[in-house]
């Protein structure tokens, strides 16, 4: 039959191995989800093609640790390639060498490492390594695999324990690499000064412990998709009398056995012609012995647990996420510091474009060299990285990229639509994804914060939809994170904002992440070419500038603008006007960036740090709220409300018929809360509690404002020698105190805005958040008291 594609060698080579050696190597975990998502993940993604530029010259090169490869294509360690064809990992070194790409030799290679090394003398080559107990042993092989002139260690993380692991990304990295990284590298005695890589990170604390300890690269990996306690019955058997006769599985490389003695009984299973299923594996350990008769501490069921023929299919448990979707959270982790490569699921060039497009360095193939081998030894294993090759080479010409680097800039889009939720892990950014998630043909929600609680992290887990969460945790100040988090993102609604109105946090760092933050996730927009952005905008930014002035149901089409200088108000208005002034710019990819900003009144609602500030004030003094606004009369807004009203401008703007009235255009989101004062507010939620408001008839305004405005000074003349905070100042006073409302007639005509929440509702739950945070009050102390 004609092999034109990857596929084609699968077919074939399913067709040529018997049955128990094709399910060893296409084997996955419980029911292989994982296995299988790692290749059906590439089509959640779409490539936007360039037709219109010059792509008369490609270049499919690139480097991998400095060392140049004719494309980002390698080869993943595996063990175990006699299986498939008689040369094993000879055959796989020598195709690995005509085609001009990197080799990783795994652990577990039926060929020693002289005759793999002898087979492709000019090859790039990588050594793979399972770190053991026994320390002398690893030493033994780390030195044999440089003497041979390996250019790099793989150390791969995610060698399964003993028991099932389900649910869980076991990368065993914490205490274990930390001692394995030191000892690898000591001042006193340096075991190895190759480059370190380490195979199987899946997530972003790990990445950032390897960056911590120096690594040069990272592989990211779920490790084929298999588990021992899901292999079928006979094969059990075949795995534990391999590991009896294997004794040790790492000394495929120190047993003196002959190549004859392993290589016929193989040769003939993989033919068919064996009819003894237990053949292939004992042929391959026959008259192995532990080096020098040493006992070392393998773990049990090693065979089936450890090995990796295919690299990337999920091996650690059936229900991890693919490796794609990891690979954005560990890019976006390692900051460019060092390189990130991919092994999972990648079968056409088009997922190899995606991944780089992601921001891996290379992919390495595992299953498909397998295919090859199977099919036609050393041709077959060029052909697959030739055809995958050509493939590639084609997906770069319609993707409009001349070079590889310029892959790292091809935009990318999502099947059906996919949203960026900014500060995703606070108080209005919870509400949003919760809401998100339940939109129609939404395949995933990326929340970026600078990092999650576990209580947020186990909300998100909970979340029971067909789209998808990825937490992505990162500064709204890194560009490459932005940058990173941005592709093949549809809508980025921007909710991450330091609030501010007391002077606490310092006005550079509040300008730096208001504003900055906000022109830089632009430029990563821009870059990454998502089409819709939506701001969060905030009232502050129209006002009130004065507590003697009066502004009652205020409306777009009136001039209110805040004159203060204070960095939250100021910082939020210059950002705003960035946002809309961006709208109708050019996208990387010819589009156009399309905007609006929502100005939502005061948010109250269960979990709103400053409604749980003034709770707890109260209750520290006998249930008593003190006055903070006894004079305002202000529109408020319930936060599931304002979260409605994000979620329904995210539809307003993708869709044609609306889309044109709502851009570079910003709304004020209110809601039926009476409007009233914040005092008043505060007592009408937590009445019902027994909280009361404070009778006691308090400063003159007048005398409260100037007040502050003393304090003020005391602050700056202070300033030189000594941080000064005054607890109130002018802007407070007068935020707190002015009679300020605002209209949402514009977002009910444009948006179809309408509250999702009523009055009644918004207060019953957030007054029955007040009643959890009472109990809470009276347990600690009661607790004190005892």
């Amino acid at each position: 039959m004609s092999l034109v594609c990857l596929t084609d060698f699968e077919t074939l080579a399913r067709q040529r191995l018997s049955k128990t050696t094709w399910d060893y190597i296409e084997g996955g975990a419980d029911e292989g989800i994982t296995r299988d998502d790692n290749v059906a993940a590439f089509k959640r993604f779409r490539l936007r093609p360039r037709y219109l530029r010059d792509v008369s010259e490609v270049d499919t090169r690139t480097t991998i640790q400095g060392e140049e490869i004719s494309a980002p294509i390698c080869i993943a360690p595996s063990g175990f390639h006699r299986i498939a064809w008689p040369d094993g990992e000879m055959s796989t070194a020598r195709a690995a060498q005509a085609a001009g790409t990197c080799y990783i030799t795994s652990t577990y290679a039926s060929c020693t490492l002289e005759d793999i090394v002898a087979a492709a003398p000019r090859g790039l080559r990588w050594f793979q390594l399972y770190v053991q107990t026994n320390w002398e042993l690893n030493k033994q092989l780390i030195q044999r695999a440089e003497s041979l002139g390996f250019q790099a260690l793989v150390i791969t993380v995610d060698v399964p324990v003993p028991g099932k692991r389900r649910n869980d990304i076991r990368n065993q990295v914490d205490l274990k690499l930390n001692l394995m990284l030191k000892d690898l590298r000591s001042p006193e005695e340096s075991i190895t000064q190759l480059p370190i890589i380490l195979k199987g990170i899946l997530t972003k604390e790990d990445a950032e412990l390897a960056v911590k300890h120096k690594v040069q690269g990272i592989i990211v990996s779920n490790h084929g998709g298999r588990q021992l306690d899901e292999v079928p019955a006979s094969e059990l058997e075949e795995c534990k009398r391999a590991q009896q006769n294997l004794g040790c599985p790492k000394c495929t490389y120190l047993s003196n056995r002959s190549r004859e003695s392993r290589e016929k009984p193989a040769i003939d299973e993989q033919r068919g012609t064996d009819k003894n299923p237990e053949t292939i594996q004992n042929s391959l350990f026959q008259d192995s012995r532990p080096c020098g008769g040493a006992d070392y501490d393998v773990p049990p069921y090693t065979f089936a647990g450890q090995i990796q023929i295919w690299s990337g299919g999920g091996l650690v448990t059936a229900e991890l996420q693919g490796v794609i979707d990891a690979l954005m959270e560990v890019v976006t982790a390692v900051k460019g510091k060092i390189e990130v490569y991919m092994d999972g699921g990648v079968r056409t060039g088009n997922d190899v474009l995606k991944t780089l497009a992601l921001g891996a360095k290379c992919i390495f193939l595992g299953r498909p060299i397998l295919w090859g081998l199977a099919c036609k030894g050393e041709c077959g294993v060029e052909e697959v990285l030739n055809i995958l090759k050509t493939e590639f080479h084609t997906s770069m010409v319609l993707a409009g990229a001349t070079a590889v680097p310029c892959v790292l800039l091809a935009a990318l889009t999502m099947t059906g639509w996919s949203c960026l939720v900014t500060g995703a892990g606070g108080f209005l950014g919870k509400r949003i994804v919760h809401l998100l998630v339940h939109e129609e043909k939404l395949q995933e929600v990326r929340a970026l914060d600078k990092a999650f609680t576990p209580q947020t992290k186990e909300e998100f887990s909970k979340l029971q939809t067909k789209t998808k969460v990825t937490l992505l945790e990162g500064d709204i100040r890194d560009a490459p994170c932005l940058r990173t988090a941005c592709q093949g993102i549809s809508v980025v609604i921007h909710a991450a904002s330091v609030i501010d109105v007391s002077g606490a946090v310092p006005r550079e760092t509040i300008v730096d992440i208001n504003l900055r933050g906000t022109q830089l996730l632009l430029e990563a927009c821009v870059q990454a070419s998502v089409p819709f952005f939506i701001y969060t905008s905030s009232i502050e930014v129209a006002g009130p500038n004065s507590y003697k002035e009066i502004v009652q149901n205020a409306h777009e089409d009136e001039q209110h603008e805040s004159t203060w200088s204070a960095p939250y108000p100021s910082s939020k208005k210059l950002a705003e006007k960035a946002v809309l002034k961006a709208n109708g710019c050019t996208l990387r990819n010819g589009g156009t960036l399309y905007t609006c900003a929502l100005r939502p009144s005061y948010i109250y609602g269960e979990g709103s740090p400053f409604l749980s500030s003034v709770m707890g004030r109260a209750l520290k003094n006998d249930g008593i709220l003190k006055s903070t606004g006894k004079f305002s009369i202000a529109s408020q807004v319930y936060v599931g409300n304002v979260a409605w009203a994000h979620v329904l401008a995210s539809r307003a703007l993708r869709d044609p018929n609306k889309a044109p009235n709502i851009q570079g255009q910003f709304y004020y989101v209110s809601d039926d809360t009476p409007h009233q004062s914040y005092d008043n507010l505060h007592y009408n939620l937590s009445k019902e509690c027994g909280l009361c408001l404070d009778s006691s008839p308090g400063i003159p305004l007048s005398v409260m404002y100037w007040l502050a405005f003393l304090l003020e000074m005391v602050s700056l003349l202070l300033s030189p020698i000594y941080s000064y905070h005054p607890p109130f100042n002018r802007h407070l006073v007068t935020l707190s105190n002015s009679v300020f409302t605002v209209t949402y007639e514009k977002a009910q005509r444009d948006l179809e805005y309408e509250p999702l929440f009523s009055w009644e509702e918004a207060k019953r739950k957030t007054g029955e958040w007040i009643g959890s945070l009472v109990q809470q009050h009276k347990g600690a102390l009661k607790t004190k008291t005892q």
